[in-house]
This record gives C-alpha cells, sequence and structure tokens, in this order.
C-alpha cells in the first residue's frame, strides 16, 4: 500500500529541516568577549543590563550548560533588555584576575556598567535555566 504525501505536509517538513538549520545559527544574541576594551565597551554601551558567563572550554559543566544559556539570552522577556556575553578564562586571564574569577563557570551581572553580583558554579545542572532566569530577575528591575 503507497502513502501520497501531500505537497503541504512536504511543504511543512521542509520548514521544520531549514528551522532545525537556523536555530543552530541563533547564537547572535551571546557575545564572545574577544578583549577587555570590548568588553568595556559593551557592559557600559545599550541595554545597561549585562550576564558575562566566565567559562573553560576544558570544563564540562561549562559546555552543558552552553544551549540553556543560549536559550535564555533568546528569550522574549531578556532579548534587547539585557546583554549576554561570555569569556574564555585561558584565553583572557586579565579579565579573570580583573574580575576575581577563581572557578568556572561564573556568573557576573552588571548594571549601568557596574558590577552588582557575582555567583560561581551552578547548584543543580537540570534546573540551571530555572535558576539562571531567577537570578537576572533577582538581580535586576526589567521593564516591560
Amino acid at each position: 500500500m503507497k502513502k501520497n504525501v501531500s505537497l503541504h505536509t512536504r511543504m511543512q517538513l521542509l520548514l521544520c529541516v531549514s528551522c532545525a538549520l537556523c536555530t543552530t545559527m541563533l547564537h547572535a544574541t551571546i557575545t564572545i568577549i574577544e578583549s577587555s576594551s570590548q568588553l568595556e565597551k559593551e557592559i557600559t554601551s545599550k541595554p545597561l543590563l549585562a550576564v558575562l558567563e566566565f567559562y573553560g572550554s576544558w570544563c564540562h559543566v561549562c559546555q552543558s550548560i552552553q544551549k540553556p544559556f543560549e536559550a535564555i539570552a533568546d528569550e522574549a522577556e531578556f532579548k534587547d533588555k539585557v546583554f549576554f556575553a561570555q569569556i574564555d578564562i585561558d584565553a583572557h586571564k586579565d579579565l579573570k584576575t580583573k574580575y576575581g574569577v577563581l572557578g568556572v563557570p561564573t556568573f557576573i551581572y552588571f548594571e549601568k556598567g557596574k558590577k552588582k553580583q557575582q555567583d560561581m558554579g551552578v547548584h543543580n545542572l537540570a534546573d540551571f535555566k530555572n535558576e539562571l532566569r531567577a537570578s537576572i530577575k533577582k538581580h535586576f528591575k526589567l521593564g516591560k
């Protein structure tokens, strides 16, 4: 028995495939910091709120939270209101020292260029997104 697949169904499948391909390219909401001057410029310009993740490429926890971190940065609630960035501690030892990063991952929250809070580690990997979302809301007053 041969099943005919409608043109509509084939188009839906093509859209799903293209969406899956597109979502792998949506990492533009997280900026990779390449220099001290870039970091200073980013945290003092719009938006006025920033979440920095200091990470190590060798860190398994850092690798495990990569996609959830990107997902939070893409959420409408935070998009265009909070600047998200990542800093490799091995490539930028000067920034690691400047901000007193002792372990990874470390999250530093900035408001108007001033450090508000610094959190090290992940308490519950399974609940990381909810914890990060709650931390952002705790440290920043987000307008609608």
